[in-house]
């Protein structure tokens, strides 16, 4: 690893009870444009409290420095207990919002412009991934068209529809992508200053 990086940063997908996982995976910076998974993990039927309480254990057993978690479901809970209840710094909210046209002419949403961001890095060599159930929910992940010609992932309700599981750990992955390109801008400016 270089010196002056070595970053974490961990995506989380908070699920309901039943087939659903919950699911987290950190990615370590290696230098200033490479990035490895280090950890990937799920847990499933856990209220969340006990949830809360795994993000937590994570964050401090691998020295996360940035924590994306989705909140446009249960995801919030946890978000607020971290973020408000334990007064934490470096946890986002991962919103799925729709892109209006003026911030986005390729895609749909969030979801889907990270999924992207995460394919660039990879075919550019910027990132590797080594858990097979992961590659194998990122290969699953399909898209559409809207209404604007951009890409739109299909959703998870829509995957289980055509029996597709649901994408736990791809989720994860890009909600931590989510951070990285923040954390580059940073480190640029720092090092530019230094």
């Amino acid at each position: 690893m270089q010196p002056g990086y070595g970053e974490r940063v961990m995506g989380v997908d908070i699920a309901r009870f039943g087939e659903d996982s919950n699911a987290v995976v950190i990615l370590e910076q290696r230098s200033p444009l490479y990035w490895q998974m280090v950890h990937a993990q799920e847990w499933r039927e856990q209220d969340l409290n006990f949830t809360t309480g795994k993000i937590l254990e994570i964050i401090n057993d691998f020295h996360v420095g940035y924590t994306s978690i989705d909140t446009d479901g249960l995801g919030s809970g946890p978000f607020d207990a971290l973020t408000r209840g334990r007064n934490l710094e470096g946890i986002s909210g991962f919103h799925n919002g729709a892109l209006s046209v003026d911030r986005s002419r390729d895609f749909g949403n969030e979801r889907t412009k990270y999924a992207y961001k995460l394919k660039d890095l990879i075919s550019k060599g910027h990132i590797a991934l080594n858990n097979e159930k992961l590659i194998s929910e990122l290969l699953s992940l399909k898209y559409k068209f809207d209404a604007h010609q951009r890409r739109l992932l299909f959703s998870k309700d829509h995957m289980r529809k055509e029996g597709v599981k649901s994408p736990n750990l791809a989720d994860s992955c890009l909600y931590a992508c989510s951070m990285i390109y923040s954390i580059a801008e940073r480190q640029g400016r720092k090092f530019e200053a230094a």
